[in-house]
């Protein structure tokens, strides 16, 4: 199969493949706010909410509309940074550490019927060839 061929043959396949379903899990939790959850919990006590942009690649702007989103839900607390009172410190609150984890069992579950059709050798070459596009 030649370059052209196999980038048909990709668009054809990716169109089929429950990416889309993992897809729906994401944008169903919040509007895909489960990335910036999770990048408050994995900061291990409070974070600034310009920090959680930078690491995520994400706009400040889009930021400050998850985190009142999950403030509204009570998944976060939000404070007044004592050294700058223009930045704002984020912490996970226990409800939003138990639907972070809720959400992170129905993407594990999703990703589990995805790799259950693979072999175990395939599943690491699709992980590494996912790493390798990232980059």
């Amino acid at each position: 199969m030649d370059k052209q061929e196999l980038i048909i043959k990709y668009y054809e396949v990716s169109g089929n493949i429950k990416l889309r379903r993992l897809s729906d899990i994401l944008n169903d939790n919040l509007r895909g706010t489960y990335v910036i959850l999770r990048a408050i919990k994995n900061s291990e006590g409070e974070v600034v909410a310009g920090d959680i942009a930078k690491k995520l690649g994400i706009s400040t702007a889009r930021v400050a509309v998850a985190l009142n989103m999950l403030d509204q839900k009570g998944y976060i607390k939000k404070a007044r940074c004592e050294s700058d009172a223009r930045k704002t410190d984020v912490s996970i609150t226990e409800k939003g550490l138990e639907i972070l984890e809720e959400w992170q069992k129905k993407i594990c579950d999703e990703i589990g019927v995805m790799l259950d059709k693979l072999t175990e050798e395939e599943a690491e070459q699709l992980l590494d060839i996912m790493i390798k596009l990232t980059k």
